[in-house]
């Protein structure tokens, strides 16, 4: 994505407001790898899915679950939401 995309998709999800000049920012192309796990990973999980849950967001997976799984994980996930979602 380009950073024109990027502050574009920030203001959608309300978290940066119009008009909000950037005084200093740092660009990295980060090629996917591992999750990181550090002494804060959980708690700040917790306040990232809670925030989008709040938005109807399900994240799953490796990357969305923020956590280290394989494919039948994710498979597994996934069914688990859709049968919440069809209950719904």
């Amino acid at each position: 994505a380009t950073r024109e995309e990027i502050l574009a998709d920030l203001r959608r999800l309300g978290l940066l407001e119009e008009g909000t000049s950037i005084s200093d920012e740092v660009i990295l192309r980060i090629d996917p790898a591992y999750v990181l796990h550090d002494r804060v990973r959980m708690g700040n999980i917790e306040v990232i899915h809670a925030w989008l849950r709040q938005r109807g967001i399900h994240s799953i997976g490796r990357y969305g679950a923020w956590e280290y799984s394989g494919m039948k994980d994710a498979l597994r996930q996934g069914r688990e939401i859709a049968s919440e979602l069809i209950g719904r």
